[in-house]
């Protein structure tokens, strides 16, 4: 099997730091719960390419 390493970006901060050059953003509750659910769809959408990999970290 195939080793996989996932990273899952959470755009969502308090506030920007001078240093950071991630996309990040503040947001309201509604806003990280639909950005949550759209993760979860993209990952059941594509489990079936991932039958032959091995998830080693996220």
């Amino acid at each position: 099997m195939n080793g996989l390493e996932i990273y899952i970006h959470i755009p969502f901060c308090v506030k920007k730091c001078d240093y950071c050059d991630f996309l990040s953003a503040p947001a309201d509750l509604e806003t990280k719960e639909k950005y949550v659910e759209a993760l979860i769809n993209e990952i059941k959408l594509n489990k079936n390419k991932m039958s032959e990999y091995v998830v080693d970290t996220v």
